[in-house]
């Protein structure tokens, strides 16, 4: 989810920049509630971070790339 926005500064502006999750401190309910707030009233913000995070995840993170990786490190067939 790296980069993502710190969920004790939120910006004001406009979105913008490569961030894909809004990042809250481990049980700070009050940067949760913070974060969650500022994700409803900023659908705009919302979608951008849905966006880009949905980009890398097509990137990097398909059965197709899993399956290419593997088959990098095996023996082509006919070269033993």
């Amino acid at each position: 989810l790296s980069p993502g926005l710190d969920g004790a500064r939120l910006p004001d502006s406009a979105p913008a920049g490569d961030a894909r999750a809004v990042l809250v401190e481990p049980a700070s309910v009050a940067e949760l509630v913070g974060a969650l707030r500022f994700l409803v009233e900023r659908p705009d913000w919302c979608a951008h971070l849905a966006a880009n995070a949905r980009r890398v995840a097509g990137q990097r993170y398909l059965w197709r790339h899993h399956v290419e990786h593997l088959l990098e490190g095996l023996p082509l067939a006919g070269t033993r």
